[in-house]
């Protein structure tokens, strides 16, 4: 007896447990969460960007943390395709050309019209981070958490940073640079294995243990403003 098998879409799936997850860390730090539950900020940044799906050990980790099982977080829920679909929110209305109005009037913001199609234009925010801050809102048009979303960029965007390509609050930024700078480079001195009963476990050798003290030691000496020019003289390098 056989039973036909729903079709798999894996871009659907990163989208459904990015939206889950994204709902249980709520306000949370990411990086304070990732540290926690020894999973790299970068790979859990992935899954609620919708970059990746996570392994099976990963799976454990998030499900165990946030108290919920692993078929909780990789269940689809029940399908509401068949729905008529509701009225956009996004719908272009007099609020909406007015804002539009107000930003291209009052920002640094370039309007060019497309060569191609007359009916297509670019704007070119010129404002790192408002336009970084819109960037995070398109990505996240549609979430549940769109409005909170919304509220939470108005109330910070003075004090949010970018960190590679993401907007995220100064006490997290700051935790991730940290993390760069004590870390950064020491990748291959940091071996992972696992012990008799299949548990990770994390093995640093001897010279790397001595480079992380001294990096330690100079990132405590370090103020605010100093380890902000550090990570910018960082970035440009990299993206050279």
């Amino acid at each position: 007896m056989s039973s036909e098998r729903p079709e798999f879409d894996k871009e659907d799936w990163k989208k459904m447990f990015s939206e889950k997850l994204d709902q249980l860390i709520g306000e949370e730090s990411i990086s304070k969460i990732a540290n926690k539950i020894d999973i790299e900020t970068k790979t859990l940044y992935s899954y609620i960007k919708q970059k990746a799906v996570p392994t099976a050990l990963n799976l454990a980790k998030i499900a165990s943390y946030f108290g919920v099982s692993a078929d909780e977080l990789i269940t689809p829920e029940p399908s509401k395709s068949k729905e008529p679909p509701a009225e956009s929110k996004f719908s272009f209305n007099e609020d909406s050309f007015t804002a539009l109005a107000g930003l291209i009037n009052d920002l640094d913001v370039n309007v060019e019209r497309s060569p191609e199609s007359p009916e297509k234009v670019t704007l070119t925010i010129n404002d790192r981070m408002l336009a970084m801050a819109l960037s995070e809102l398109f990505m996240a048009k549609g979430s549940p958490r769109y409005d909170d979303i919304a509220k939470s960029l108005s109330k910070s965007i003075g004090t949010m940073r970018p960190f590679n390509g993401n907007l995220t609050d100064y006490e997290t930024f700051m935790s991730m640079i940290r993390h760069e700078f004590i870390y950064g480079g020491l990748e291959d001195g940091v071996m992972r294995t696992t012990d008799s009963e299949g548990n990770e476990v994390l093995g640093i050798v001897p010279d790397i243990h001595e480079k992380i003290e001294r990096r330690t030691a100079a990132w405590n000496e370090l103020s605010p403003e100093e380890r902000e020019k550090w990570w910018q003289v960082r970035s440009k390098r990299r993206n050279k």
